[in-house]
């Protein structure tokens, strides 16, 4: 079918050859048979074109349906893993409250019988008390008799303390100075129950209680705490009762007595000295906390009075300084106004201002605590168990021993202070002559 030469693409109009108008009808033809030719060309080309248009839209939709299929399958693999572990939650949820109801079951049994027991045991203790009642009330009738008897003793006693208290008080308000000294039967008396040895030398360790009296013993035997031969040591006053402690030593003839704080005796601190026997001792040694107690203070008049030599000592001393080291240290840790190489110089120099700090504290106290008793100045002896022990035993001292302050001195002072007074005791038949 003849079309219009306009109707026909530009391509297959540039392979239609226009011949001349005095060419044959033969040509015509021909150029028809081409043009026709041409349009099928077009046609195959156009369909050809299609035909690849939609097979690539049918890989595209075939590629978002497989997409969509592997998300699908991906959505559901995760929804199967999460209903499994759902399930595996639930199980476990299960078995753990089944087990925590088997407990309670085992505890609901458990305290049934528990009841049930305490119940045997209720009714046996009644049964035990009320046949205990009746026995007590028969031993109640025999103590009352003899609980008069000791409690009128007891307020006499208490009386005479009382008036012996009292008389004390308006002594000492007066500014009278009692003195109490013993009988030549009491003198007997506690040198008999001290042990005393003539020949010895007699050293009574004195103090308020918990204040390290055992462990200052050990280091002036220079035995360290713990060992057999060591003197018991607590947080607390160990005894109630003066221990005695001979120097194990053979070239020592030295004996210790560990004389229990006044806290942990009912005794007046007026009679605190003469009571404790602390007048047979050749040499006391006041160990001192953090002050002159009324009792630090009779026992040093009494001192003065027989006269005995005393020294005061305060041990711990590394125990302190380190205290005060720590203080300084959170001090200057957190000191925003200095910059990190002064920090770190102040750091470096904490041992020392720290010891320095302790012992002007520790003199000036005690000065103090002696002039308020208008007591005699004397020198404070401030020192460290260890170090002590590592002196008395000549060992040599380290370098890296903390607080190393008046250990040597005092040992020396000690030696020579008993060496000078009581180098050859004197006979103990008499009491002191004042």
């Amino acid at each position: 079918m003849w079309k219009n030469p306009m109707d026909f693409s530009l391509e297959t109009k540039a392979e239609i050859k226009i011949l001349p108008p005095s060419r044959s009808t033969s040509a015509t033809e021909k150029l028809r048979a081409e043009a026709k030719a041409a349009a099928e060309r077009a046609r195959s080309r156009a369909a050809q074109a299609e035909a690849e248009r939609q097979a690539e839209e049918l890989r595209r939709m075939r590629a978002e349906a497989e997409a969509r299929a592997a998300e699908e399958a991906r959505q559901r693999a995760e929804a199967e893993a999460e209903a499994a572990a759902a399930r595996e939650r639930l199980c476990k949820a299960q078995e753990e409250a089944a087990e925590k109801l088997r407990e309670a079951e085992a505890r609901a049994e458990e305290e049934r019988k528990r009841v049930a027991e305490a119940q045997a045991a209720a009714a046996e203790q009644l049964r035990k008390a009320q046949a205990e009642a009746a026995e007590a009330a028969n031993r109640a009738n025999r103590a009352a008799e003899a609980e008069k008897v000791a409690r009128q003793a007891a307020e006499e006693e208490a009386k005479r303390i009382s008036a012996e208290f009292d008389q004390a008080k308006q002594d000492w308000l007066a500014g009278k100075q009692r003195i109490i000294m013993p009988t030549a039967a009491e003198y007997s008396t506690i040198l008999r129950e001290r042990q005393y040895k003539e020949g010895y030398i007699h050293f009574g360790v004195a103090g308020v209680s918990g204040c390290g009296k055992s462990s200052l013993i050990n280091a002036f035997r220079g035995i360290i705490n713990g060992k057999k031969a060591a003197a018991a040591v607590g947080v607390t006053e160990t005894t109630t009762k003066i221990g005695r402690c001979p120097d194990t030593r053979p070239n020592y003839p030295f004996v210790w007595y560990d004389v229990p704080g006044a806290g942990t005796l009912n005794i007046p601190r007026w009679q605190y000295f003469n009571r404790q026997g602390m007048f047979i001792f050749d040499c006391i040694i006041l160990l001192w906390n953090v002050r002159l107690t009324d009792t630090d203070i009779a026992i040093l008049d009494n001192c003065v009075r027989y006269p005995i030599p005393c020294v005061i000592v305060r041990s711990k001393s590394d125990h302190h300084i380190r205290s005060i080291s720590n203080r300084m240290r959170d001090f200057i840790e957190v000191d925003d106004t200095i910059d990190d190489d002064e920090r770190e110089k102040r750091l470096d120099s904490i041992p020392s201002e720290a010891q320095a700090e302790y012992c002007a504290e520790t003199r000036k106290s005690i000065e103090k605590n002696l002039r308020n008793a208008e007591l005699p100045s004397q020198r404070v002896y401030m020192v460290t168990n260890r170090t002590l022990c590592r002196v008395v035993n000549g060992a040599k001292l380290r370098k890296d021993d903390q607080a190393i302050i008046d250990d040597a001195d005092l040992v020396h002072d000690i030696l020579t202070q008993v060496h000078k007074t009581r180098c050859v005791p004197p006979s103990r038949t008499e009491p002191h002559s004042m």
